[in-house]
């Protein structure tokens, strides 16, 4: 694990972390990019998209949750370069993957199923499409209750494929 230190003052000593690195061997520096992370609360119910447990393990489906402001809600959203973004979760570095039940966090390998378009509607909130499929994140069923999975279903507008971005 690479993490720049600064030295700030000569009594002082810092250590950011950054979900990138870039490392100059030639000029001896390093510097941290990524971020700002956001939560994405539902319109629907006002609970924020979880990595239950705050767990660091590949294949954990995300849920809807009480916002709580843990890492375990945070995003980031990084830009693919192409009109997407990859979601990679605070806690883990992982990003958010559309599967065949569920929306689970595993290790970034730049799938399609980890790449989402973002897109704005005149009320402040987004949806986020999968490129693999074409289909919106989702609370399932429209359910209101903590530990609702997130899914990917067929993009209708619906206030449960509605999401809030804010700035952790």
């Amino acid at each position: 694990m690479w993490l720049p230190l600064a030295f700030p003052t000569a009594t002082s000593l810092t250590m950011d972390w950054y979900p990138q690195v870039t490392i100059d061997t030639a000029a001896g520096t390093v510097t941290g990019s990524g971020g700002p992370y956001e939560t994405l609360t539902a319109r629907h119910s006002g609970k924020c998209a979880d990595v239950p447990g705050q767990s660091v393990q590949e294949g954990v489906a995300l849920t809807q949750y009480t916002c709580n402001g843990g890492g375990n809600q945070k995003f980031w959203f990084a830009d693919t370069g192409d009109g997407h973004v990859r979601l990679l979760g605070r806690q883990s570095s992982l990003c958010l993957t559309e599967t065949a039940d569920a929306v689970e966090q595993r290790a970034c390998t730049g799938a399609a199923g980890q790449q989402w378009k973002v897109a704005a509607n005149t009320s402040g909130y987004v949806t986020l499409a999968s490129r693999a499929s074409g289909e919106c994140l989702d609370v399932a069923s429209g359910s209101t209750a903590d530990s609702a999975r997130l899914i990917t279903y067929a993009c209708s507008g619906a206030t449960n494929q509605q999401f809030r971005r804010a700035t952790a």
